[in-house]
């Protein structure tokens, strides 16, 4: 069995806290924006920043 992606990963841990904030049966009305989130998150996470574009909280 593969190692699961990190989409998968964060659209698990996002889908885990739907759950126990809004329960099982609104969690899963929101699994769409969920997948759309955790696809944005990793292509946040992806983005390559030059040192000169590096936020200055990231200092």
């Amino acid at each position: 069995m593969p190692a699961p992606t990190k989409e998968e990963t964060l659209l698990m841990i996002l889908k885990e806290s739907a759950v126990k904030k809004y329960g099982e049966e609104r969690a899963k009305v929101l699994e769409p924006p969920l997948q759309d989130l955790a696809r944005a998150l990793v292509a946040i996470e992806n983005y390559p920043l030059e040192l000169e574009e590096e936020p200055s909280f990231a200092r």
